[in-house]
């Protein structure tokens, strides 16, 4: 679509007095109409030669963004033409989206490429599609200006912001680590297996002689150990309705993939093999346990979205029993505020636990200990307080109920808000693998 420029809106501007003295003579009226055709006439002459050699604008992304920091992104422009054009781009702004700067305006020379960088800050993870940049283009000091149709960027994978592996890392090798809140466990047994016996060699630990062995042979015995070897840990997340509510100001699930990421960086930092099912009502993504799954895992942890639909635990049962057979630490992303979902899994979740770990993890709700523990003030006051303070503590009282059932038929549960949840789970893991339990 070809508009006029800004110097031909002025031109045209400068008319309105002549054809406002054309009341009084009727040549001044003339020579407004004649100034107005040439202005229009000049505005598509120069249209047709701006689309004759169209710019061209690509918005690409450089950097692997990270939701809550800025990424690096840019703007190339090329002109192949033999003229110079002035081009005006807007990036327009979307939800969980935006840039800086919005507005770019570059002079290109003929035959000229630019690159201008630009910031992209992503509020939350996932897919992003990001908006098709608005694009002016005309002469320096044209008349005409032409808005081509500008192709729509491809969608960007938005990862979870990695600050708390970093953080990890950096409390991992320093003393602050317990002051943090993380507690280094003592392996049991110096963390060791059983691999076979041999005869007793000059030079070996008194305390790997087996004794008994030593009795019934006749002769000494000694115990050979091998390093215990890798373990499965499987990471199941939940997408359904309860963990796409909202907590603060992200949702529920989005809390759940942060501690997922920080659980499996941390497995993989003690040598365990990392897996990751991801389901809603069906299966939706699995990860086979790896050491050098991480990438998988990051990946399909930014892409997985909540939806309004309500899990399907017998779906995520039998995939683990089919395609696990050896045992395991799973570590379930939940919620347990449901009673009817909490019934689902205390009777689906004994399944796996005669074969596997399972931890069950949800995260609390702050506002409902609030407002079950502070009475009808804290809820509003009146008698719509105190209908909100026994709703309340009914979910707390079943919530409770849940943990103990799913406690009592061989099932871990740990219950945690949201600014600990990733430090309970990794204590947990430790604590697990302390007891080599699994």
């Amino acid at each position: 679509m070809t508009v006029p420029a800004r110097p031909a809106l002025w031109l045209l501007a400068l008319g309105l007095p002549l054809c406002l003295a054309g009341v009084y003579a009727p040549a001044a009226l003339a020579v407004a109409g004649v100034l107005n055709a040439a202005v229009g006439l000049a505005v598509l002459a120069q249209g047709r030669g701006l689309r004759r050699d169209p710019v061209r604008v690509a918005l690409e992304v450089t950097n692997r963004p990270q939701a809550g920091r800025p990424c690096e992104a840019r703007v190339v422009l090329e002109n192949p033409g033999s003229r110079p054009r002035r081009v005006h781009i807007t990036l327009p702004a979307a939800p969980d989206l935006t840039f800086e700067p919005a507005a770019i305006t570059l002079d290109l020379a003929p035959r000229q490429r630019a690159v201008q960088p630009v910031t992209l800050n992503a509020g939350r993870r996932g897919i992003l599609r990001l908006p098709a940049p608005n694009i002016a283009v005309t002469r320096p000091a044209g008349l005409a200006a032409i808005r081509p149709p500008a192709s729509t960027p491809p969608p960007v994978t938005v990862y979870p912001s990695l600050r708390s592996l970093s953080n990890y890392e950096t409390l991992a090798r320093s003393r602050a680590y317990q002051a943090a809140g993380f507690h280094r466990q003592r392996q049991v047994g110096a963390g060791r297996e059983f691999e076979q016996l041999r005869e007793y060699l000059p030079g070996d630990d008194y305390r790997d002689v087996n004794w008994k062995a030593t009795a019934r042979s006749g002769t000494p015995r000694t115990n050979l150990y091998q390093t215990e070897r890798s373990r499965d840990v499987l990471l199941c997340l939940d997408g359904g309705r309860f963990l796409n509510q909202r907590l603060d100001d992200r949702t529920v699930l989005d809390h759940a993939v942060d501690a997922a990421l920080l659980l499996a960086h941390a497995a993989r930092d003690q040598g365990d093999r990392v897996g990751l099912i991801t389901f809603r009502d069906r299966i939706e993504t699995v990860v086979r346990p790896a050491t050098t799954s991480g990438p998988s895992i990051l990946r399909a942890l930014a892409e997985f979205e909540g939806r309004p639909d309500f899990p399907g635990y017998l779906p995520l049962v039998e995939s683990l029993r089919s395609r696990q057979s050896h045992r395991a630490l799973v570590f379930l992303f939940t919620d347990l505020n449901d009673p009817q979902l909490t019934e689902d899994l205390a009777d689906l979740m004994p399944r796996l636990a005669k074969r596997h770990l399972v931890v069950v993890v949800s995260l609390r709700d702050g506002l409902i200990d609030q407002v079950a523990r502070g009475g009808a003030a804290a809820a509003g006051g009146g008698t719509q307080g105190i209908h909100r303070v026994l709703a309340a503590a009914r979910l707390d009282q079943d919530r409770v109920a849940a943990a103990r059932r799913l406690t009592q038929r061989g099932v871990q549960v740990l219950e945690s808000d949201a600014q600990r949840l990733g430090l309970d789970v990794i204590n947990r893991y430790l604590s697990i693998k302390a007891r080599q339990l699994v």
